[in-house]
């Protein structure tokens, strides 16, 4: 590996293994790096006598994982490039443009389009108080970050991200794509149902998804099912719950978990390939419909001013 931090470390988990320790307590001495599901599934490749096997689901997984999470970060790059560079052009324009035409704009004597009121208003506030809003707005932001570290903000934002109309149902899926893929790759590795539910809620990375998983995994202990506690809850689909009940019947979790965890994994390709294709025209749209709406807001009275003599 090119990184030195990460080179650094595994020379001392070489250096702790040729000592006697067990790989699983050497990589377990670099939790900063290696996640718990990592650490139990190794630990169970180890017990089992199956490490190899268990190694090659671990970079399976982390391969899949890295895929669904590089795509859904592409998806959103890109329009949050672009509504930032077309903010950032019209705070310009009202800055330093708008200005430029609001003196003749005042001296036509004309009765001026609501429109055209808002625009120079607009501009005579961002040209006036600017500070106040920059520094409203850099407060907000590290007051809203802060919220966001307590465990009722933190629930708050994984709930809205859920009802984010196209994103959230994508995002949906990829939280159902990492339970059902950790919970089966766990189980294979012969961690018992509990425990794996247990490093699965901490997996998905969605709090609302946690909840629910934490109540399966009560209901499991209690001698219930896990399709009979995720059945009670809406944000998990029936499908979800139907195939894990009938591989809890069948006894073939493991497999019914991975046939679950592909199908999301294509449903979240497609619908990547899909919003990709819409987010560019969708943007455009948009952004001519804004831009338009400024240039009339300028233009109409001067058109009108013009037209008069």
């Amino acid at each position: 590996t090119s990184n030195s931090h990460f080179k650094e470390k595994i020379f001392e988990i070489s250096s702790d293994v040729e000592g006697g320790s067990s790989l699983s307590e050497s990589i377990l001495r670099h939790s900063d790096i290696f996640s718990d599901f990592y650490i139990h599934m190794v630990r169970a490749g180890e017990a089992s006598g199956k490490l190899n096997n268990i190694l090659s689901y671990l970079a399976d997984h982390m391969e899949r994982e890295y895929e669904i999470i590089s795509k859904v970060k592409g998806a959103m790059i890109y329009p949050a490039f672009v509504v930032g560079a077309f903010f950032i052009a019209m705070i310009v324009m009202m800055i330093f443009v708008i200005p430029q035409l609001t003196g003749i704009l005042k001296e036509s004597g004309q009765e001026l389009p609501v429109m055209t009121k808002i625009i120079i208003g607009t501009s005579d506030f961002l040209r006036s108080y600017w500070y106040i809003l920059f520094i409203a707005m850099a407060g907000g932001i590290v007051l809203f970050f802060k919220y966001l570290k307590t465990a009722g903000g933190k629930l708050f934002w994984d709930k809205a991200q859920l009802k984010l109309p196209i994103f959230g149902t994508l995002l949906t899926k990829v939280y159902l794509f990492r339970f059902t893929e950790s919970l089966s790759t766990l189980i294979e590795g012969g961690l018992p149902i509990s425990r794996a539910l247990s490093i699965s809620r901490d997996i998905t990375g969605n709090t609302v998804y946690k909840e629910i998983i934490d109540d399966a995994l009560k209901g499991v202990r209690s001698g219930g099912t896990i399709a009979g506690t995720l059945a009670l809850y809406k944000d998990i689909p029936p499908l979800v719950t139907q195939m894990i009940s009938v591989g809890e019947q069948a006894g073939k979790l493991v497999s019914v978990l991975r046939s679950v965890a592909r199908f999301y994994q294509k449903d979240v390709d497609n619908a990547m390939d899909n919003i990709t294709s819409l987010i560019e025209p969708i943007l455009i749209v948009v952004m001519g419909l804004a831009v338009g709406a400024l240039v009339a807001g300028v233009m109409l009275p001067i058109y009108n001013m013009v037209g008069s003599f």
